[in-house]
């Protein structure tokens, strides 16, 4: 699973795997535990470039209008709001199906 990042299509170095028990579609809200959407922060504010690449989308508080966060705007990135699937993307010969969620 991925979140929008609107340069960077299923952001590889955001990404958790979760299972479902269906293919979820384009439009389709998606319950995420809270845990994995930590586990997503968590790397994206690993380094501050990975981070940017969801400004300002995906900051709140004091840093909803920064273009180009600084260290000091990472604590306000974050993805609790995600639960619209944005994007399903599918391996040819695998099971592997790549879900990018959205607010």
């Amino acid at each position: 699973m991925h979140i929008y990042a609107p340069e960077n299509f299923m952001d590889r170095q955001v990404s958790v795997p979760i299972e479902l028990p269906f293919v979820p579609q384009k439009g389709d809200y998606l319950f995420v535990p809270e845990e994995l959407i930590l586990k997503l922060e968590e790397k994206a504010k690993s380094e501050l470039e990975i981070a940017r690449r969801y400004a300002p989308k995906w900051f709140y508080r004091k840093s909803f209008d920064v273009q180009l966060p600084a260290e000091e705007n990472l604590p306000d990135l974050s993805f609790a709001d995600a639960q619209t699937v944005h994007a399903v993307a599918y391996h040819a010969n695998s099971d592997i199906i790549h879900v990018e969620i959205t607010d």
